[in-house]
């Protein structure tokens, strides 16, 4: 999506400009976060601060980057410091003008959400690769479907929705600010079906052709071990499967399965390419509620890998 003169001077109303010395700290950890960071000129680290004293190094930032991002949609607390290597030049950008440029439709707004939304999935994509390493430890995988629990794959053993999918959607967070127009349109755009648990969604390494919306009961992303399956992600209501590997591209990092009887929409890659590239306000609203998705995923699984390697590193010890 290209950028007018118009589009880019009214984003840059709710630009700060800022000039940071050496050393000092553009955001520092633990610090309400409401706001973003773009940077025009020098180096910054991103550091995270050790419970017993001292710091991780976590990342370096430059030219063109954007820091702090996901406070551009959701609320919460700074995760980590940023500190500025050399002298830096920058802006900032405050989380409610931001959103308000997006309800506005403004097209630097839509377009750095729709960066977000590529940013936050390549993230989860990692994080749940490195969760799989972690969670096996050196050993090898087997195929999903080697569990004797497992059933037939969706296909086979789905049925179309029992109840009213227009009336239920709303009750969810994710749909909450959609009209019932917007919804109509929403579940033209996907299959909806019932599955019994153990269905399979999909298999690890397979090429992604959907992602799936649950509506009711759980889904569940799992690696097989040995003769048992290790559960990464357990999905409820509101929740979405699959998106990330359709958004970054790339072979399915998981297993995926139906662990409890649900109610599901399937959404075909292709319209979810519709979906987050269309410039419909329909698609923006999309846009936004698939974000605040992926980003509250990415603080949960940020917390599990936390979990997994603070166990590994007690027992090396």
């Amino acid at each position: 999506m290209g950028l007018d003169d118009d589009g880019l001077s009214q984003i840059a109303k709710g630009l700060i400009h800022k000039r940071v010395a050496r050393g000092d700290y553009v955001f520092r950890q633990g610090e309400d976060a409401d706001s973003a960071f773009f940077v025009q000129h020098g180096v910054l680290d991103v550091v995270s601060a050790l419970p017993g004293g001292g710091e991780v190094h976590l990342a370096r930032s430059g030219p063109g980057d954007m820091l702090g991002e996901t406070s551009l949609v959701t609320s919460g607390v700074r995760t980590a410091s940023v500190r500025a290597e050399t002298d830096i030049i920058g802006f900032a950008m405050e989380r409610r003008f931001f959103q308000g440029a997006v309800a506005q439709a403004n097209p630097a707004a839509v377009l750095i959400l729709r960066r977000l939304i590529r940013i936050v999935s390549e993230r989860l994509r990692v994080q749940y690769a490195q969760m799989v390493s972690v969670e096996l430890g050196g050993n090898s995988l087997v195929s999903c479907r080697q569990v004797s629990d497992l059933v037939p794959a969706i296909g086979a053993t789905d049925r179309k929705c029992s109840f009213l999918l227009r009336e239920y959607l709303p009750r969810l967070r994710f749909f909450s600010d959609f009209t019932p127009e917007e919804l109509c349109e929403f579940e033209a755009r996907t299959r909806s079906v019932e599955l019994p648990r153990g269905a399979m969604l999909f298999e690890r390494n397979q090429a992604p052709e959907s992602s799936f919306f649950v509506v009711r009961g759980a889904l569940e992303l799992f690696i097989v071990q040995g003769d048992r399956h290790v559960p990464l992600a357990i999905l409820g209501p509101g929740a979405l499967l699959g998106t990330n590997e359709i958004i970054c591209g790339g072979a399915r990092v998981a297993c995926g399965r139906v662990r409890e009887d649900a109610a599901i929409l399937e959404i075909g890659a292709a319209e979810l390419q519709y979906l987050i590239s269309s410039e419909s306000w329909f698609a923006i609203k999309f846009q936004q509620a698939l974000c605040e998705s992926l980003i509250v995923d990415l603080g949960r699984i940020n917390k599990r890998i936390a979990r997994l390697t603070s166990r590994a590193s007690l027992k090396m010890g």
